[in-house]
Parts: C-alpha cells; sequence; structure tokens
C-alpha cells in the first residue's frame, strides 16, 4: 500500500474521531484534562499489541524522538481543549492552517523561500478561515477569540510534530517512535493528575466508553498518519486537512441538531464555501 492509501485512511478515521470526541466532551467526561490523560492511555494500551509484534525494543533518546513526544503531548492537549470550545465545522477546514504553517516552517528552518504566489495563498486562506467561523450573528470577530487561539497553537504543533516524526523515523524506526513518543508524553500527562483526580475518582466506568472508542479511531489514525508521514510530510499534511468531520457533522446536524451543533443551512453552507476555497489554496500552497 502507498503512503497515499495511509494518508486518505488517516484523514478519515481523524474525521471520525472528531465527532466521537466532540460528543463525548459535550455529554460524558468534561473535564478536559482527565478527558486526555484516559484519552492517551487508551491509545498507547490498543497500540502496545501491534508494537510488541513488531519487536519494538528500548529507544535511543535522541533529540528528536524527544520532541516528538513533547510535541505529540501539547498538541493532544491543546486539541482536547479546541474540541470543546469549537464547533467542529469551524474546526475541521482549519486544519488547513497547517500547510501555512509548513511553508513559514520551511522558510524558518529549511530557508525555503516563500513565493508571492504562495503568499497569495496564505491570504486567501486567511480570509477563507474568518468566514469558516461565521454563525448567525454574522460577526467576523467570531475568528478572534480564545477558541481560534488555542486551535492556531494546536495546528502550529501539529506542523512540527509532522516534521519532527518525519526526522525521528528516520534516525529510530516507525513503531520506536511511534510508541515511545506516546509513552513520554503519558508521562508529561502525569504532572496534569491534581487538575483531574477528583473527577477521575467520580466519573463511572461506563463514562468512559465513548473516550475508548475515540482511542480506537485516534491509534488508528495515528498509525496510519505515521506511516504516510515517514515517506512525506507535505502531501500527508494536505490529505489529512481535508474536513471529512465537518461533511459528518453537517449530516449529523440535520438528523438531530441537539447531539453536536446546529446552524442554519445560510451559515453551513458559508461553512462548506469557505472550506473549499481554503483546501484548494492549501493543494496550491503545498506543490
Amino acid at each position: 500500500m502507498t503512503h497515499l492509501f495511509y494518508a486518505w485512511l488517516a484523514s478519515i478515521v481523524f474525521g471520525i474521531e472528531v465527532i466521537i470526541g466532540k460528543f463525548t466532551s459535550n455529554h460524558t467526561v468534561t473535564n478536559p484534562w482527565l478527558f486526555n490523560f484516559i484519552w492517551s492511555l487508551f491509545i498507547i494500551i490498543l497500540v502496545l499489541p501491534f508494537a510488541l509484534l513488531n519487536h519494538v525494543g528500548l529507544p535511543h533518546l535522541t533529540l528528536n524522538l524527544f520532541l516528538v513526544g513533547f510535541s505529540y503531548a501539547l498538541v493532544n492537549l491543546l486539541y482536547i481543549i479546541s474540541l470543546q470550545l469549537m464547533d467542529v465545522t469551524a474546526m475541521g477546514p482549519l486544519f488547513n492552517f497547517r500547510s501555512i504553517f509548513s511553508v513559514i516552517l520551511g522558510y524558518i528552518m529549511l530557508g525555503e523561500k516563500i513565493t508571492s504566489y504562495q503568499f497569495l495563498m496564505i491570504m486567501i486562506i486567511f480570509v477563507a478561515g474568518i468566514l469558516v467561523n461565521i454563525d448567525e450573528k454574522l460577526k467576523l470577530k467570531a475568528f478572534f477569540r480564545i477558541g481560534m487561539l488555542i486551535m492556531m497553537l494546536f495546528l502550529l504543533g501539529l506542523a512540527f510534530n509532522g516534521i519532527y516524526t518525519n526526522l525521528a523515523i528516520a534516525e529510530s524506526g516507525y513503531w520506536t517512535t511511534t510508541f515511545w513518543s506516546m509513552i513520554l508524553a503519558q508521562l508529561i500527562f502525569c504532572f496534569t493528575l491534581p487538575l483531574f483526580w477528583q473527577d477521575l475518582l467520580k466519573t463511572r466506568i461506563n463514562k468512559y466508553t465513548g473516550l475508548f472508542a475515540m482511542s480506537i479511531a485516534s491509534a488508528g489514525g495515528t498509525l496510519a498518519a505515521n506511516q504516510a508521514y515517514s515517506y512525506n510530510v507535505g502531501i500527508t499534511s494536505t490529505i489529512m486537512s481535508l474536513p471529512f468531520s465537518m461533511i459528518f457533522t453537517i449530516i449529523i446536524s440535520s438528523i438531530n441538531p441537539k447531539l453536536l451543533e446546529h446552524h442554519t443551512p445560510k451559515i453551513y453552507a458559508i461553512r462548506v464555501a469557505s472550506a473549499i476555497i481554503m483546501l484548494i489554496a492549501a493543494l496550491q500552497l503545498s506543490k
């Protein structure tokens, strides 16, 4: 199977993961610190058998492997907070900002040039990113709120994570990088225990069903994404920016408006059009 297959698989699976995560954070596990810790722990449990079957061993703690673990921990936490603060239909298309960050990081870290055409595409993505956050009040200030700041930090961290994952896999191999970066991240999460231990003690086990389902999607998506990243970062990032979660959410909203979110057809039309513009610009930017 080619790396493109794994990139598409990861994109679809992560779209499903967002839906499950939004429902869970809205209705069952509302503490983001508890949500993040249990979710990440479930992912490690699910990935462990595959890692052992592929003879994963003790790692050499290279700088790149540590940076993968640290950035993985950071983006996981920022992702959960973004999920709680934002609509899925606004959040999904914003993954196209990863293309902007990839170009900027290439300029800063690798000395790559930014052409006038790329700058134009960046501006188009930025304007469409404002429009995709439009709600019934039709005010542009919807873009400039705390949820957007957290989301942008998440996407910036995700861009760094993709770069470091590619470098670490080249040094240490796929399974060593994938598994031990998760372990390093979980050790970091242990420092957040004071923020959720009371909720941990009083939350019933059946409340974690959604988190376990989300973890299955996360584990599958991460394995597929890392496989794709090991071959190509740019194309993988672009494919994984496709707003499958937006499509799924609009369908669910038409069936049950109270389950995830609900907006008028006019708002969804603006968001879908903005998402398409962002996607086209992101594809042009990644060429």
